[in-house]
């Protein structure tokens, strides 16, 4: 995702991701490491995935939650970046909290496939909401709109991190399980 945003021309995208990078490693390494009574939490039950459980349904849940998180990133543009930066914090955190609560390799096995996909999306669309928060706030300063335009020039970001989400989930919920019975029958 870095890559990306270094071809870019602008500086200020790839400072507002490098500044999201410096947030999800900072809170990621805090759940990893911080006492914390806070238990790693999910809307659904693993199992429900490794046996194969109504997959239909189990797609429809990952996915509404998985985009509504990405709305809350976009909609940061609209607090002045607050939500986007909270939102990109508390999922670094909850990752680090599952680092520290559970087995490497069944992490390995069964998050890092689609964790991977997940959090390039949220981190893209937390950069991009910050690089839009920047540029309005720049562009009011200097008396310039270009509100229109810049909402235009994302709308490729966005795209590729709506299609991350739904490719995570599809990961999440039709691969992981393949690699997990395969991984856990030992």
């Amino acid at each position: 995702m870095l890559v990306t945003l270094s071809q870019h021309n602008n500086r200020e995208l790839v400072r507002c991701g490098l500044a999201m990078s410096i947030v999800l490693i900072v809170s990621f390494i805090v759940g990893a490491v911080y006492p914390s009574s806070f238990p790693p939490s999910g809307s659904f039950d693993i199992r429900d995935i490794m046996l194969g459980a109504k997959r239909g349904e189990t797609f429809s849940r990952i996915v509404e939650r998985n985009l509504f998180v990405l709305a809350s990133v976009f909609g940061g543009v609209v607090t002045a970046g607050f939500t986007t930066v909270l939102q990109l914090a508390w999922n670094g955190f909850r990752i680090g909290l599952l680092v520290r609560h559970y087995d490497p390799w069944i992490l390995v096995v069964l998050v890092i496939p689609h964790a991977t996909l997940e959090f390039a999306a949220l981190l893209l669309g937390a950069t991009i909401s910050v690089w839009l928060v920047f540029r309005t706030v720049q562009d009011a300063m200097s008396n310039e709109f270009h509100l229109v335009r810049n909402l235009r020039g994302i709308i490729p970001y966005v795209a590729l991190s709506v299609g991350l989400v739904l490719l995570g989930a599809v990961v999440e919920v039709y691969i992981t399980p393949l690699i997990g019975a395969q991984f856990l029958q030992k």
